[in-house]
């Protein structure tokens, strides 16, 4: 909710349309475009102590009655024009959309303010004289044209250049013929309701179709006037593609984000679960001679686990909690080996390959990163049955402030990375829904959907994002960025290695909240034939720590009430050297990560084997 609450003020800063909020006082909140449509720098510190400072004298008892009538929930008009006045004294015509909403508890009145100066100017000199401003309505920037009887009888060279059609074309033929087929019975609909006098909104959007069926967003704003003596619109368009796109780029990875948090959930919780069948199954083996009955059932049970845990790393990934071995790598590196093994036997396609000779290092799980690659060059093979070619680009980019606000992602350096193929493409719907979990366009068996999904969850794990462009029967290009690693060597682990000692039995303290996990964890250290204590949370730890001064502990990472870091730091204040084993379904975030750089400490990630133990008890009690 925080996350939507932060996208929203965002939209509403950065909109073009000026936003004020008022209860008849001084403005409660403004955004940018306010401060600009006053003719007020962004850097000026502005004070409106009085109610309505800006609105021309001779309109403000206007606006202040509307305003009451609309605070007390009494009819008052939605849509109205009013002149305001600049900070230098520039008389302006603004066009209003007020509505009542509840702001901080209270009624108060939203307001949409667009200057429509030129636009008033301009409905009054063409319908006084058309030629006498002909010239200047042709050299303007935006799109404008006048519609009568449902055909457009006038439009200047950016209205050809928005619509991608000749002026010949665009007078010859009725105005709706333009229009996307989804909307143009809506556009239409408006159109034939303003001619007769009705109320309709001044300004809405719609999509508009080219020659070659290329399809743009737009946003039009239109007055009723009279032209040669009858009804006519005057219509002024505005290419908005790149703000839709935007602004679905930015809806898509919200819902994402959503599904992946409840993916990371449910595959920790799950990962508990296999901890228990792992264990229990783990030790039963031991006990079990293979000529058993049973012996390969319990085998069967343990592989099917690990098949199991295997499912869960890919929805971990997909919540970006799957990175386990982060290292300073080359990427230049890691995409040669990835291409040299994944397309070595692919005949019939070409490798195009232009690496940057000084590419910044980064800092990437191999294996993990290495699993995006394949996932989007699987992706490209069967985009591709009868071959083709494949690009490979690595290069280094400064991320700037407008691309990082969209994707959440700080401004700085980052590694670009390419990988293109000229196969079938993709469409819309299933570009839009590439990186959702168990969305797939393989045939039943073939796959469970959740390969693009931990690619965009790995990715966004190590700090970057991946975005994708496609057009069907054209190819398909992603584009992959990581941010540049701010240390330029690799961090060494230095464990302590003392000698274990066979005669004494060592003690272990497992600090777990999940009993089923606790108990089979105990069950695996006995048969390993350690001395085990618990504790359920944190605080019970710290105490029976302090008490017995046990010769390792292994600590759950998510607890309630007191995280696995904090417990981990307090331990350390009590005994420095205190040998210490990490389990968590989850991998690190990146403040405990840096936990692993310190010595006599190693991590699980659940669920494991018996053998796995083993092998790390062994490595941080061998004295």
């Amino acid at each position: 909710m925080q996350e939507l609450i932060k996208l929203y003020e965002l939209i509403a800063e950065l909109s073009p349309v000026a936003i004020v909020v008022t209860r008849g006082t001084g403005p409660l909140y403004y955004n940018r475009a306010y401060l600009n449509l006053l003719g007020y720098e962004q850097e000026e510190k502005v004070v409106f102590n009085e109610a309505f400072t800006h609105v021309h004298p001779e309109d403000r008892v206007m606006v202040a009655e509307y305003n009451r009538r609309r605070l007390r929930g009494e009819e008052a008009p939605n849509n109205y024009e009013i002149r305001m006045v600049k900070k230098n004294g520039e008389v302006i015509d603004v066009e209003v959309s007020a509505t009542r909403i509840i702001y901080q508890g209270e009624p108060a009145a939203l307001s949409y303010l667009r200057d429509i100066t030129l636009r008033k100017k301009m409905a009054r000199d063409l319908a006084e004289s058309a030629e006498k401003y002909r010239s200047v309505v042709e050299n303007a920037l935006e799109a404008v044209f006048i519609v009568q009887d449902g055909q457009i009888k006038f439009a200047n060279r950016a209205t050809s250049k928005l619509s991608g059609w000749s002026y010949e074309e665009l007078t010859s033929r009725p105005f709706v013929d333009f229009i996307h087929p989804s909307d143009r019975e809506f556009v239409h609909s408006n159109y034939l309701k303003r001619i007769m006098g009705e109320d309709v909104p001044p300004n809405y959007e719609f999509r508009i179709q080219g020659p070659e069926g290329e399809v743009k967003w737009v946003e039009l704003m239109v007055v009723r006037i009279e032209w040669e003596g009858k009804p006519a619109t005057l219509n002024f368009l505005r290419d908005i593609t790149e703000h839709k796109e935007l602004e679905a780029r930015m809806l898509r990875a919200g819902r994402i984000e959503a599904v992946g948090v409840l993916a990371g959930g449910i595959a920790h919780d799950f990962n508990n679960i296999l901890m228990g069948i792992m264990g229990h199954a783990s030790l039963m083996l031991l006990e079990v001679e293979k000529s058993h009955p049973h012996y390969e059932r319990l085998k069967a049970i343990e592989n099917q686990v690990q098949a199991a845990a295997e499912l869960t790393k890919q929805l971990l990934s997909y919540a970006r909690a799957g990175r386990y071995n982060v290292e300073i790598s080359d990427v230049n590196e890691a995409l040669r080996q990835m291409v040299k093994l994944f397309w070595r036997a692919k005949k019939g396609v070409r490798i195009n390959q232009h690496y940057d000779p000084n590419l910044w290092p980064v800092e990437i799980d191999k294996e993990q990163m290495g699993e995006v690659f394949r996932q989007i060059f699987l992706n490209s093979y069967q985009a591709m049955p009868g071959g083709g070619v494949v690009t490979v680009r690595t290069e280094n980019v400064e991320l700037k402030e407008q691309l990082s606000r969209t994707y959440r992602r700080p401004a700085g350096k980052y590694v670009h990375i390419t990988l293109g193929d000229n196969g079938q493409g993709m469409s819309q719907e299933i570009r839009d829904r590439l990186f959702e979990p168990y969305f797939t366009t393989r045939e039943m068996g073939r796959g469970v959907g959740l390969g693009m999904a931990a690619a965009y969850g790995i990715v966004k794990g190590h700090g970057g994002f991946i975005e994708v462009e496609s057009e069907e029967g054209v190819g398909t290009t992603f584009h992959i960025y990581l941010p540049a690693s701010g240390r330029m060597e690799k961090i060494a682990s230095d464990y302590a290695s003392p000698e274990a000692t066979a005669e004494e039995r060592k003690t272990i303290l497992v600090v777990e909240d999940e009993k089923l996990v606790a108990d089979v964890t105990m069950a695996m250290l006995k048969h390993l034939g350690y001395e085990v204590l618990t504790a359920a949370s944190g605080k019970e730890a710290l105490q029976i720590y302090g008490e017995t001064r046990p010769d390792l502990v292994i600590l759950d990472m998510i607890m309630p009430e007191m995280p696995g870091e904090e417990v981990f730091k307090r331990i350390r204040r009590l005994n420095p050297e205190a040998r210490i084993i990490l389990a968590s379904g989850y991998s690190l975030e990146e403040s405990a990560r840096e936990i692993l750089d310190e010595p006599m400490v190693e991590f699980l990630h659940k669920p494991y084997q018996l053998q796995e133990l083993a092998q790390k008890l062994e490595a941080l009690l061998r004295e």
